[in-house]
């Protein structure tokens, strides 16, 4: 399991990225998102997922009121499969805590796009 956390220090808001490495990380991925606050029945479907070998998928998780948002990835067939869904999932972390702290116009957005990638460049 590949695992990352920072912090958006001006809007004070974890991101966590969760990575699938082999369908031995089941239990790993499930205890880290039940230590971050994943409600059970949202992580219902990612343990079996992960044993049935998953590819090429990943979703979004975030609680507003604690702020954070979790990037949670299967294992992907190609870097190019990756990527492409590390940039959607991290799309919806923008999007959300735009929405949340009720930030408007693309300088805001383009700075926690821009801050998201250099830390999510450490991992991909």
């Amino acid at each position: 399991m590949k695992y990352l956390k920072f912090n958006i220090k001006i809007y004070d808001w974890d991101v966590f990225y969760i990575e699938v490495e082999s369908k031995k990380d089941a239990k790993k991925v499930v205890k880290k998102l039940k230590s971050i606050g994943v409600p059970k029945d949202v992580m219902d479907h990612i343990g079996p997922e992960i044993k049935d070998n998953a590819m090429n998928g990943g979703e979004h998780f975030y609680n507003p009121g604690k702020r954070w948002s979790i990037i949670f990835m299967h294992q992907t067939s190609s870097n190019s499969c990756k990527f492409e869904i590390v940039c959607h999932e991290k799309r919806h972390i923008e999007d959300r805590i735009m929405e949340y702290l009720g930030l408007e116009g693309t300088e805001a957005g383009a700075f926690i796009a821009g801050y998201i990638a250099k830390n999510l460049s450490k991992v991909i």
